[in-house]
């Protein structure tokens, strides 16, 4: 069975059936569902958060809102520094586990590509989702005070939407990117979690201030304070098709 909070396997010789419905009219799966645990979720057909939390982000430089993977998406554009952020510290996570999952796509090669994270390059503290300057390589980077555990992806054509799903194991200690719910890939293992970073979240951006800023289309962003099992991930994946609030 597992354990509600954490999402993780435990034993127990008390059963909770799958499918078995809830108060809120939702149902368990494996004893989970996508609303436990839910730091925020954001359509990014606006800037609202649809979760109860209320973290409503920041336009910075006029980012757009077009057509996207699920209805609309936001688009943010390198020449004008635009991006969204939010000053929260429900996003540092510091030695607990998370999950960030989004769709994603990118529309030049040649500049780091930032999809979502809150980072700091000096020091190096904090996570980011991105791809590279290099080759447009995905990328999952998490720094604390053991290290950086990195965990790397494939190269994303330009133009096209891909289903990016990272996550922070804390009891493994490594950073994990799944990739249109195909391979894990992991990164080697750092000691001590993740350092909270003095930054917002941000979305098309990193650093404090600001930087990096990104032309890339970003849509159905999700981020939870544990680790998603492999059917919740499955289920967002929705065979490609992706889905949008409200959650099963």
């Amino acid at each position: 069975m597992c354990d509600v909070t954490t999402g993780r396997s435990i034993a127990s010789s008390r059963s909770i059936a799958s499918g078995r419905s809830i108060a809120s009219g939702r149902t368990l799966c494996g004893g989970t569902t996508l609303l436990t645990n839910l730091v925020a979720y954001y359509t990014l057909s606006d800037l609202l958060d649809s979760s109860s939390a209320g973290r409503t982000l920041t336009n910075n430089g006029v980012a757009t809102f077009i057509a996207g993977k699920v209805g609309n998406c936001v688009h943010v554009e390198n020449a004008s520094s635009q991006y969204l952020s939010r000053t929260d510290t429900a996003f540092a996570f510091t030695t607990g586990d998370f999950t960030i999952a989004l769709w994603g796509k990118v529309h030049t090669a040649g500049i780091f590509q930032r999809f979502a994270g809150r980072f700091t390059q000096a020091p190096q503290d904090g996570y980011t989702l991105a791809a590279t300057a290099f080759d447009s390589a995905l990328d999952f980077a998490c720094a604390g005070p053991g290290g950086v555990s990195q965990s790397s992806g494939p190269t994303m054509t330009t133009g096209q939407w891909y289903f990016l799903v990272a996550w922070f194991d804390s009891v493994a200690g490594t950073a994990n990117l799944q990739v249109d719910n195909g391979t894990i890939n992991t990164g080697a293992a750092i000691v001590g979690g993740v350092d909270a970073a003095n930054a917002d979240f941000h979305i098309g951006a990193f650093d404090n201030p600001a930087t990096d800023f990104s032309n890339v289309d970003v849509d159905e962003l999700g981020v939870w304070s544990r680790l998603l099992t492999a059917a919740e991930r499955t289920t967002l994946y929705n065979g490609g098709t992706g889905l949008t609030w409200p959650l099963p």
